[in-house]
């Protein structure tokens, strides 16, 4: 998997933030997670410190993450994407 995310305790899946590693080929979504070099541990511990100790950026980062995902990789727009992709297919055979 392109990223290994690690989320703070006793968060809620839909109202905490993510921070994560990245590893070559990640995309990244702004505004919706903390991102910190691979293999760095400080600035994986100061990014997890920063999340424990700002609620509200937790909370911004994670209500960001889960409309990402919902726009972007939801069943509804992943099918709507395949269903754009198909009809171009056919379209141009």
């Amino acid at each position: 998997d392109a990223f290994q995310a690690h989320r703070h305790a006793g968060q809620r899946p839909a109202g905490g933030g993510n921070s994560a590693r990245r590893h070559r080929g990640a995309k990244v979504v702004e505004g919706c997670g903390i991102v910190v070099p691979p293999e760095d541990a400080a600035a994986f511990a100061e990014a997890i410190a920063a999340l424990a100790n700002d609620a509200g950026r937790r909370s911004a980062l994670g209500r960001a993450g889960r409309h990402y995902a919902e726009e972007h990789l939801g069943r509804d727009a992943v099918l709507g994407g395949l269903d754009t992709r198909l009809k171009h297919v056919l379209e141009t055979d």
